[in-house]
């Protein structure tokens, strides 16, 4: 039996992923041997990884990417550490409030592709027509999902697409939730949005408290700022020292960190807003 595509690569002796992969492209049945791997073996894995599936294709064209382009809200460690791990450009992005902010995703078939500054460059395009078109896209997903009541006043989201977070862009939606007061937006995991309101003192010590539980071993968990939709723009969650909430708030906000948001390339100063 003649040897598979991959069988070059089982043998192999110890060697960067980068010298890997290029082989692999040019089709080379041997990577040369170079030094062993050091202690970064699982992020080195995943950088390769993710070479292999988005790296090596460009998003065509903007056409291509129009109908499949989404919203997605990350926190700033997030996108710091995608940096790190994939060794790529950040992807464009615009701070919404506290320590999130939005960045851009086509959602091809068969991947995921983060849009960076050089793709933004060699479509000529706006982030900010391409995010409104994002939000379009987002609306019309997954409509027959949205949020399931967990007590009286008190939602979580049910779309577990990998989105959930980025619906807090849709304001539409959450003000239709039956809350007191303004809403809202816990983001505890890429697939938990918890939503409640500013005036229910005992939704948002449920909502910070599940947000805090998840950070102790869910991979999904985010320390993100608690978000509070008020005159249609989304500002930083801020309660009074002697409110119910205000030490699990404060606590929340110790494990994200939230500085001041730093410039991204190619996208233009300003915040996003709610509506």
């Amino acid at each position: 039996m003649s040897p598979g595509p991959w069988s070059h690569v089982q043998d192999a002796p110890s060697g960067t992923f980068e010298d890997l992969l290029m082989r692999i492209q040019q089709g080379t049945r041997r990577p040369a041997p170079v030094q062993p791997l050091g202690g970064g073996w699982w992020r080195r894995a995943g950088r390769f990884l993710h070479a292999l599936g988005q790296g090596v294709r460009r998003v065509p064209t903007l056409a291509d990417a129009l109908p499949c382009l989404l919203p997605k809200v990350r926190t700033r460690a997030e996108h710091e550490a995608y940096v790190q791990d994939y060794g790529r450009p950040a992807p464009c992005s615009r701070p919404l409030a506290g320590n999130l902010e939005v960045s851009l995703v086509a959602c091809f078939a068969n991947q995921d592709q983060d849009l960076d500054p050089a793709q933004m460059e060699a479509w000529n395009a706006d982030f900010d027509l391409l995010l409104q078109r994002a939000r379009t896209n987002l609306l019309v997903r997954g409509e027959e999902r949205g949020f399931q009541a967990v007590r009286e006043g008190c939602f979580r989201s049910a779309w577990r697409d990998g989105l959930d977070g980025s619906r807090i862009l849709l304001p539409g939606i959450l003000r239709r939730l039956p809350v007191q007061g303004d809403p809202v937006a816990v983001l505890a995991g890429h697939e938990a949005l918890l939503v409640t309101g500013d005036r229910d003192p005992e939704g948002l010590k449920w909502a910070l408290e599940t947000a805090l539980a998840r950070l102790d071993g869910d991979p999904d968990a985010m320390a993100a700022t608690p978000l509070r939709c008020r005159n249609g723009a989304w500002e930083r969650l801020r309660l009074p020292t002697e409110h119910p909430a205000a030490g699990l708030l404060g606590q929340l906000e110790a494990r994200g960190v939230t500085p001041e948001p730093h410039p991204r390339p190619s996208a233009k100063d300003g915040h996003v807003r709610a509506a």
